[in-house]
């Protein structure tokens, strides 16, 4: 039974492998009011993190958060999109479709505020 990683403000999670140290590595949004944020760090890692009592996981995710930016976003995006390429489920597509707004919602946001 794989892990999963359990955070209560994340949009979305990708996962790839890092060439280097071929260990697998996760990269999430996560949003705190009306910020976003994104966080890359060691899947295991976060899956133990997402275990702990709210308060720890509030203190890490506050101090390894990073700002997120366009580039990211697009990660996400051009993510999905290949993931629904590949799916069977409606459901599941559907819901990576939901998401997939989501997305851009926030990358046009970011665009607008660039403009601004």
């Amino acid at each position: 039974m794989e892990r999963k990683i359990n955070l209560i403000e994340t949009i979305s999670i990708i996962t790839f492998y890092d060439i280097l140290s071929l260990d697998k590595m996760a990269n999430l949004i996560l949003q705190k009011n009306e910020d976003y944020f994104f966080i890359q760090e060691d899947y295991e890692k976060l899956v133990d993190i997402s275990q702990m009592p709210d308060y720890i996981k509030n203190d890490w995710i506050k101090y390894n958060k990073k700002d997120l930016n366009l580039s990211i976003v697009n990660k996400h995006i051009e993510y999905l999109n290949k993931k629904n390429d590949t799916l069977q489920s409606v459901e599941q597509f559907e819901k990576n479709e939901r998401l997939l707004e989501e997305l851009k919602s926030i990358r046009r946001d970011f665009i607008i505020k660039g403009i601004l």
